[in-house]
C-alpha cells in the first residue's frame, strides 16, 4: 500500500475499570501490585508508571491513586507497541480486578473478562460488550 510502511509502531490506550450497580468503584491497588511486582515496574512521574516486561517489551500506566490515597477508579495502559506479553499483562489486570477493558478505537467494545460485570455496567453504556476468556490452564 503506497505510503504505508509495515513497521509503523501502533498506539492506542486501554482502560481498565470497574463497576458496580451502574458506577465506577474503586479497583483493587493490592490485586494489581501483585501483577505488576512480577515485572520492571519503576515510577517516572505523579501517576505515571514504567513496566517493562520479560521479554522486553513496555508499556506506560496512567493510574492515579496507585500508591496514594485518593480515590483509585481507573488505569490506562498507554500502548506504544504491541506483544503477547502486554495484552497477557493487560488481560490479567482485568482478571485479578474483576475490570472490564476499554481500548480507544472506532467502535471500540467493552470487554468483560469477569461476566459478572455485564450486569453492573450502567443502564447507558452502549458500546458493544465481548466476554474475553484465557485458554490457559487453571
Amino acid at each position: 500500500m503506497p505510503g504505508v510502511s509495515l513497521c509503523t509502531p501502533m498506539s492506542f490506550d486501554v482502560f481498565l475499570f470497574k463497576f458496580a450497580k451502574g458506577d465506577a468503584c474503586e479497583l483493587s491497588r493490592d490485586a494489581l501490585r501483585s501483577v505488576f511486582d512480577k515485572h520492571e515496574f519503576k515510577r517516572t512521574g505523579e501517576h505515571f508508571y514504567d513496566i517493562r516486561l520479560q521479554d522486553g517489551s513496555e508499556v506506560e500506566l496512567q493510574a492515579g491513586g496507585l500508591t496514594s490515597s485518593e480515590r483509585f477508579t481507573t488505569a490506562t495502559f498507554l500502548i506504544r507497541g504491541g506483544s503477547d506479553s502486554i495484552a497477557r499483562l493487560i488481560f490479567e489486570c482485568a482478571q485479578v480486578t474483576g475490570g472490564v477493558l476499554i481500548p480507544t478505537m472506532d467502535q471500540n467494545p467493552c470487554i468483560v473478562v469477569d461476566t459478572t460485570q455485564r450486569a453492573e455496567l450502567p443502564p447507558d453504556f452502549t458500546q458493544p460488550v465481548v466476554e474475553c476468556r484465557s485458554g490457559a490452564p487453571g
